[in-house]
């Protein structure tokens, strides 16, 4: 039962891509009016802000609408849209923790440059990544399933044929594991934007 809801659930949301793929507002519209709210709430949680929630929804949107031409070939388009509202937010939130440290420090000091900006990312990227494949293999799918894919824990359970408390348990593992990992290498500023990513479900 739970598979032929959410097939079809999936396939109206394919259709509806499909049209805003073709450059369809009407059908970005109700995407957009659909999802958010969801953006917001992601949002505002981390920034504490009603304004710059509102600006990352708005920011979001406009890069789905921006590539809309590949939304034909997305398979699971709430996952993408919180990849994307992720990535704003890390942005934001780097450039707090960037004020933070820079504290009372000239406001002439020159702002990092785009290279150094991208070398952050990465070293974020990279670090994250060896840590999820460090993960034991049920722990890793867990995790992949929850923070990548976007799924609720009742929705991942059933995939992979589990209880809801087995999958709450492999959540808790492999988040205890990646916060050692990275803490261990990431540098204090990155960590600190880590710790409130992974500490999100």
């Amino acid at each position: 039962m739970y598979l032929r809801l959410f097939n079809q659930n999936m396939s109206s949301e394919k259709k509806l891509l499909h049209s805003i793929s073709k450059a369809d507002e009407s059908a970005f519209e109700v995407l957009f009016n659909t999802h958010k709210n969801d953006v917001y709430n992601i949002a505002y949680k981390f920034t504490h802000c009603n304004i710059l929630a509102e600006e990352i929804v708005q920011e979001s949107f406009m890069i789905i609408w921006q590539r809309r031409e590949k939304l034909s070939d997305i398979n699971n388009f709430k996952a993408y849209l919180i990849t994307i509202t992720k990535h704003i937010i890390y942005k934001s939130l780097r450039e707090k923790a960037k004020k933070a440290i820079a504290g009372s420090a000239d406001e002439n000091t020159a702002s990092p440059s785009n290279a150094e900006t991208l070398l952050l990312e990465k070293e974020y990227g990279d670090i994250l990544q060896k840590a999820v494949n460090r993960l034991p293999q049920q722990q890793q799918k867990v995790y992949l399933l929850v923070k990548e894919n976007g799924l609720k824990r009742e929705e991942v359970a059933n995939i992979l044929n589990v209880a809801p408390d087995t999958v709450k348990f492999h959540l808790a593992q492999a988040m205890k594991s990646i916060r050692a990992y990275c803490s261990m290498y990431l540098s204090a500023h990155l960590f600190l934007i880590l710790q409130a990513f992974i500490s999100f479900c």
